[in-house]
């Protein structure tokens, strides 16, 4: 049986395979990425299941497991299929680092934002795009994402949000409101249907056909991201708790220290699931008219 040590340099030694063919290919894969080769199938270009399939055992059983997998991928996206479920952080040649499946409270932000599909992208680039980025982007886009650290700053200041922020034990307790932004996406989940007319499905799916729409405008990070986020339905994945506690625990390893408290924070959410959730049901329906109210002022100050 092979050890994880056995299965991570195996993996490393396909990366490395992948990327000389994308050298060869394309003169490096910086510049085959700036070329648009991430998605784009030509005959030199190289298979990533054929070039696993000699080096890890069972890959081809496993890569069939995943729903449509495409037959061409770029470095970005080779490093997602072989590394997102090890506890490794990568960096590309360029020395940025991959942020594979970090997924926090988007679904909330969607959720506030669902009166448009513009609006719903915005929402999403308010934890891409810096704030002397922000008037770079259509007024739709540009008010959402002010809107997003609104809405950031209006939670982490909610009396309902600092109680259960206290709730955590000390040194667990400065991660509790990323543990909290995750189970608060699960209980909206849980809930959808007493703030929601449109099936959540049915607005999940349209927000991932509205960032794809407007793929041109994201930040490379977020394009980056897209492909992943659409195929491992990541909004969709808090429906159960097991995806909160996972999350948490991918979220925890992209620490560079203390990633155990964020995990150990999970404990304290167990421990106070009840009072917690209860608390959700008085802070976001403040939530959405704070969120009414500060949109239609961004808009008049727009005008």
């Amino acid at each position: 049986m092979l050890t994880h040590g056995m299965w991570k340099s195996r993996l490393f030694t396909a990366y490395r395979t992948f990327l000389h063919s994308v050298m060869h290919c394309y003169g490096g894969p910086e510049q085959a990425l700036k070329n648009g080769h991430t998605d784009q199938s030509t005959d030199s270009t190289p298979d990533i299941n054929a070039v696993t399939n000699n080096l890890i055992p069972n890959w081809s059983k496993r890569a069939q497991l995943q729903s449509n997998p495409a037959p061409i991928y770029s470095s970005a996206l080779l490093t997602h299929r072989l590394f997102c479920r090890l506890p490794t952080k990568f960096s590309t040649s360029s020395g940025s680092a991959l942020r594979l499946e970090w997924r926090m409270n988007y679904l909330a932000h969607i959720y506030l934002a669902r009166h448009s599909d513009a609006a719903m992208v915005g929402a999403m680039l308010g934890d891409f795009v810096k704030a002397n980025d922000v008037d770079n982007y259509p007024a739709a886009l540009a008010r959402e994402i002010t809107l997003h650290r609104h809405i950031d700053s209006y939670t982490d200041s909610h009396p309902v949000v600092l109680a259960s922020k206290e709730l955590f034990r000390e040194g667990r307790r400065r991660y509790a409101g990323i543990v909290l932004d995750i189970f608060y996406d699960h209980l909206l989940s849980q809930q959808w249907e007493r703030y929601c007319d449109m099936p959540r499905e049915a607005l999940i799916a349209r927000f991932y056909e509205a960032l794809a729409t407007h793929e041109p405008l994201l930040p490379a990070r977020l394009r980056e991201m897209l492909p992943y986020l659409i195929r491992q339905d990541w909004l969709g994945g808090y429906a159960h708790f097991d995806g909160v506690a996972d999350t948490v625990a991918r979220v925890s390893r992209r620490l560079s220290r203390n990633g155990h408290l964020l995990r150990e924070g999970i404990d304290d959410l167990v421990a106070n699931r009840e009072t917690i959730a209860t608390g959700f049901g008085q802070f976001f329906p403040d939530l959405i008219a704070f969120a009414g109210g500060r949109r239609e002022e961004l808009a008049t100050t727009d005008n």
